[in-house]
């Protein structure tokens, strides 16, 4: 159920995993932020690591831990920055604009978020449609 891909978009384990790719991103960004580069590194827009990264074959529990140890390292360091560091800005790519890093914390959290909502909304999707065709069955 976790690996169906619904009208040919991301499974609930592709959503996952998506985030999983982009830990290393991340870690990236946070030390350009630290290093003060002008320009943050741009993103494959076009999801390549992820289109490859077979996560539908990966088991669920192994992407989630994962994911929860990146995001648990990420908090980790973010934790030991200071008042200053929190204010570094740098350009976005993708967005043309300047963000200090606090600022790109709450990005990266927004687009977890969109992520984590897909995948529960096709988990009950997926959940609905397994109850139906079982009542229909059951007739």
């Amino acid at each position: 159920m976790l690996a169906t891909r619904p009208n040919g978009k991301w499974s609930v384990k592709d959503h996952l995993g998506h985030l999983v790719d982009l830990q290393a991103l991340d870690e990236q960004r946070l030390c350009e932020f630290l290093e003060r580069a002008p320009v943050l590194s741009a993103t494959d827009i076009t999801n390549r690591a992820t289109e490859r990264g077979n996560h539908r074959e990966t088991p669920v529990a192994e992407i989630l831990r994962q994911l929860r140890a990146g995001r648990e390292e990420l908090v980790r360091k973010l934790d030991a920055l200071t008042q200053e560091e929190v204010g570094i800005s740098a350009l976005h790519p993708r967005v043309q604009k300047s963000m200090r890093l606090m600022d790109w914390v709450y990005f990266v959290a927004e687009h977890d978020d969109h992520h984590l909502a897909a995948a529960r909304r096709e988990i009950l999707s997926t959940s609905k449609r397994a109850i139906a065709d079982r009542e229909e069955a059951s007739q």
